[in-house]
C-alpha cells in the first residue's frame, strides 16, 4: 500500500438499522482517511444525499423498506462511488458480486473484515488517481 497517497475518502452510511449507524460511526472514526459525511435511514432518502453529498465510499444495507440497497445501486449514475455493503443477510453476497461492490459485510461488522474492505477501496481509488 502507497503510505504517500493521503486522499481523504469522504463516505455515507445508507441502513435503516440505529445500531448499524453507531457500529459504523465507531468503526469510521478509527480510520484517519476516512470522513463521514452523512447517514441516512433509506434507500429513497438516499438518492438525493448521494447527489448532494457527491460521497465516493457508501456502506450500504440492503434490506431497507421503500428502495432496496441492490435497487439503489442500479438507480446510480456513472461513475457511482464504491459501494460495500453490510447486511445480516449472507444469501446476497452473490448480489453484490454481481452489482460489482467493492466488500460485502455481514453483520454484525467485524472489525478487521471492515479494515481491510476499506483499505481495499483506498487502493481502488488510488489505483484510479493514477490512472487520470
Amino acid at each position: 500500500m502507497d503510505t504517500n497517497f493521503s486522499h481523504v475518502i469522504s463516505c455515507l452510511i445508507i441502513d435503516d438499522e440505529q445500531a448499524a449507524h453507531l457500529a459504523l460511526i465507531r468503526l469510521i472514526e478509527t480510520v484517519p482517511w476516512l470522513e463521514l459525511k452523512g447517514r441516512c435511514n433509506s434507500g429513497v432518502e438516499a438518492i438525493d444525499m448521494i447527489a448532494t453529498l457527491r460521497p465516493e465510499l457508501i456502506f450500504l444495507d440492503i434490506e431497507m423498506p421503500g428502495l432496496s440497497g441492490l435497487d439503489l445501486i442500479g438507480m446510480l449514475p456513472e461513475p457511482r462511488p464504491q459501494i460495500i455493503l453490510t447486511t445480516a443477510f449472507r444469501d446476497y453476497a452473490f448480489d453484490g458480486f454481481e452489482n460489482e461492490v467493492n466488500a460485502f459485510l455481514l453483520k454484525p461488522i467485524k472489525t478487521a473484515r471492515f479494515y481491510r474492505s476499506v483499505i481495499n477501496v483506498r487502493e481502488n481509488i488510488r489505483a484510479k488517481s493514477i490512472q487520470i
